[in-house]
């Protein structure tokens, strides 16, 4: 994502929900060079300023039919009879819809039918392969949408501020399952014009930022958890005969999102947990709401002779996402210029949460060593050092707010921040004076700016006047 917030604006039009329905049928084919998505997209919006265009992200898609209808799904206008018009920006992923006169102020939907490649960069929606139960080598699909790649599996304004509830179908071989986001509402059977593909149904999400919308198609196995007393179900996928590999995160998931609850306050907004094991998969884990993907690596153990090292990287891994599902997921980043706000509470709190599940492994000293070493390493050459509000994974300054304010108002403040802005975005701003509104002090704002905003770390100075000891941080005593 540009920083330069090369964004649709969202005052004429809003989203408000995407109902998109995939066809990855050509699974069965098992051959890469086949691999083609179908998709058909019903997105639905809010005209806020009467307005003749409107704009949606799409990369390397394929646009077919589309329709404009009203709330109650009537035809308005269509784009066989000229009425509605298409024009591309490739350098910006932006396609305009412009229609033939100006749409008034109401809630619309654009019907778009469309289609794109299987991507083979292991992002948007990808293939890769895998041994089935069998030991036969079979096809399997993916998703990776962090930062801007939603838009390259369907059209979408794809940028973490513009929120919006996503509900998902796969229409697939039925030899496979179809995971999301949300849990299953239904499977219809005997779908297509053979009757032979399944067609897997998911319920409505929350609202969320694109970039956390997923699903997986393939053959798993699973072990199964809960929390809240059985009423949050948590799984942990792996492919066929892998699932004796998944015990330790099992565990590890459900006592994390135990304590995580307890600490904020706040359960988890959704009615199941997903983790999953995949073999073809850029980075350690992704968050995405509900089902979230891990490199195998970083997810699978066999505690009879995986080191203490590899189970606390893991345990690290699991816990450093599932922060992400309050930390990112509930609330969201306006921007990516706050990204720190993700990684740096999520590398935080995920090591904190693990410091006090598991006392023995000392993460906090391996944390402290780590990352703030690492921080200081960057900040000490000047051509490398930067202010923290980029995209940056700065954690250790989470770890000195913590430490200033104090473990129990720092908690206060955070779940404040949280129930304020649920299901929306938020700033840096807005954390700080959450922190400072809990911990009464008010010129915490200005002295997180020193951390934030300027490059290198704070400047500290140390006076004695009249047998008083004054300490200077950065300008505020």
């Amino acid at each position: 994502m540009d920083q330069q917030r090369e964004e649709i604006a969202l005052i004429q039009v809003v989203p408000l929900s995407y109902d998109v329905t995939i066809d990855v049928t050509c699974l069965e084919k098992n051959n890469a060079s086949e691999e083609i998505l179908f998709g058909q997209l019903l997105y639905k919006f809010e005209v806020k300023i009467s307005t003749n265009t409107i704009l949606l992200n799409g990369k390397e898609l394929i646009i077919g039919k589309v329709r404009l209808l009203n709330e109650e799904r009537k035809e308005v206008l269509k784009e066989g009879s000229n009425q509605i018009k298409l024009e591309f920006n490739n350098e910006s992923n932006v396609t305009q819809f412009i229609f033939d006169s100006e749409i008034n102020i109401g809630i619309y939907i654009l019907e778009i039918e469309y289609s794109c490649k299987f991507r083979q960069d292991l992002m948007g929606c990808y293939g890769c392969n895998f041994n089935n139960k069998d030991g036969q080598s079979k096809r399997m699909c993916v998703t990776q949408f962090e930062a801007a790649w939603a838009r390259a599996a369907f059209p979408c304004v794809d940028q973490p501020n513009a929120k919006a509830v996503f509900t998902v179908h796969i229409i697939h071989p039925p030899s496979l399952t179809a995971l999301s986001n949300m849990p299953i509402s239904s499977v219809d059977i005997g779908i297509g014009e053979d009757n032979k593909w399944t067609k897997t149904n998911f319920i409505s999400s929350p609202k969320m930022s694109t970039y956390l919308v997923a699903w997986v198609v393939g053959e798993f196995e699973f072990v199964s958890g809960s929390c809240y007393d059985g009423k949050l179900p948590v799984r942990v996928y792996t492919l066929p005969g892998q699932s004796q590999f998944a015990n330790f995160a099992r565990d590890i998931a459900v006592e994390t999102i135990e304590f995580l609850s307890n600490f904020t306050q706040i359960p988890i907004p959704l009615p199941k947990m997903d983790l999953i094991a995949i073999p073809d998969f850029q980075a350690g884990a992704m968050e995405n709401w509900g089902l979230i993907t891990f490199n195998e690596t970083s997810l699978l153990a066999d505690e009879n002779i995986s080191t203490t090292y590899q189970l606390q990287n893991i345990g690290s891994t699991i816990s450093h996402e599932l922060v992400h599902q309050w930390a990112g997921n509930l609330v969201t980043p306006f921007w990516w210029d706050d990204l720190w706000l993700n990684e740096g509470f999520a590398t935080f709190l995920g090591n904190y949460v693990i410091d006090k599940l598991h006392p023995s492994w000392n993460r906090s000293l391996i944390y402290q060593s780590w990352d703030r070493n690492n921080a200081f390493s960057i900040d000490e050459i000047e051509e490398a050092t930067h202010p923290i509000e980029v995209k940056v994974l700065r954690a250790v300054d989470a770890d000195d707010i913590f430490d200033f304010i104090g473990e129990d108002r720092f908690k206060q403040g955070f779940t404040n921040y949280l129930m304020k802005h649920e299901y929306s975005n938020a700033s840096s701003t807005d954390l700080w004076e959450a922190l400072a509104e809990s911990s009464e002090n008010k010129e915490l704002s200005d002295l997180m700016k020193s951390w934030t905003q300027q490059a290198g770390f704070p400047l500290i100075k140390k006076k004695k006047i009249k047998n008083q000891i004054i300490h200077n941080f950065n300008g505020l005593n």
